[in-house]
């Protein structure tokens, strides 16, 4: 597996996370919040931060905060700021569109296509932009996310619309009948037809974000079944992906252990592209209720353009 830069891991990050750790001792007076980032952080025009409040991205022990309070130490201090003007930063996020992204619905389910770049569920480092905002605010109500995408990664994702579904569909994640299939490019070509990565996976020291193939008897379970598709005009290879489990960046990381990470993807020293060339590409599901079959797949218009829907094996 081929060294991670952390230069580009903190490159592609839209933000530059800030921490303070304050005891009693460091304070000789009673300060608020914004008087401590007006400190701290002179760089930053004072006439900004209601709307950084608003945006988000500002911790207290954890805890999200969204306007101004007196600090009472101990307390540990987040805040993630935008590397670009708020009025730029918010053209970063894709739209999520309703008549073209959602693939089903019924009473009890949303699938729908999550376009690359939109984050599955708010952020720490800011709260506007968000498929799970953005589908609250088409039904009009709370709705539970039982699984999700990385923010890279576009495609396939299953939402529940009540309570009751959550449950059903939590159960059905656990007992693996929920079967998800992914497409991906990686450099190069290679001689298995077939393969899979069972190799546990847990957090990487080195970066809050990165994980890593955990030393033996550490980390979760993972087991990824890659199957190849293609080889594309340049030479590189479409690849099928079936995760049997759900850890974080389980595909990326497995295949990046076995000598092949991803286009696109600095985590784990992919081929330098504009995009993670990564995609849900499937779900194949009972419905929990009626138990008719879904078999949803990403509909041609919205492949990505390094996908070619001609050479896509059919039922894939």
């Amino acid at each position: 597996m081929k060294t991670t830069d952390l230069n580009k891991i903190l490159d592609t990050l839209y933000s530059k996370h800030w921490m303070w750790e304050l005891y009693p001792k460091d304070l000789k007076k009673s300060i608020t919040l914004l008087d401590f980032f007006k400190k701290e952080l002179p760089h930053i025009a004072i006439d900004s931060w209601n709307e950084r409040f608003d945006w988000g991205g500002i911790f207290i022990n954890g805890i999200a905060i969204s306007q101004n309070q007196v600090l009472t130490p101990p307390c540990k201090i987040e805040f993630f700021e935008p590397k670009l003007p708020l009025s730029e930063m918010t053209k970063l996020y894709p739209p999520f569109i309703p008549e073209q992204h959602i693939l089903f619905e019924d009473k009890d389910l949303l699938i729908v296509f999550k376009p690359a770049g939109l984050p599955s569920k708010p952020a720490k480092e800011q709260n506007k932009f968000s498929l799970y905002n953005s589908l609250e605010q088409y039904l009009g109500r709370k709705l539970h996310m039982p699984s999700r995408l990385d923010a890279g990664t576009a495609g396939v994702i299953i939402v529940s619309k009540s309570s009751r579904t959550n449950v059903a569909l939590q159960k059905m994640f656990e007992r693996h009948t929920i079967h998800k299939f992914y497409l991906l490019e990686i450099s190069g070509s290679i001689l298995n037809s077939s393969f899979t990565v069972n190799k546990p996976i847990g957090r990487d020291p080195r970066h809050p974000i990165l994980r890593r193939i955990a030393p033996e008897g550490l980390g979760k379970p993972a087991i990824t079944n890659f199957t190849k598709v293609y080889e594309t005009e340049r030479g590189n290879t479409i690849l099928q992906a079936e995760p049997l489990t759900g850890r974080t960046h389980q595909i990326r990381v497995h295949s990046a252990s076995e000598g092949y990470p991803l286009v696109g993807d600095p985590f784990y020293a992919g081929e330098e592209s504009d995009s993670l060339h990564l995609l849900s590409y499937k779900l194949n599901i009972t419905h929990p209720f009626t138990n008719k079959e879904l078999n949803i797949v990403v509909p041609e218009n919205l492949l990505p353009a390094w996908l070619d829907p001609k050479r896509l094996i059919l039922g894939i």
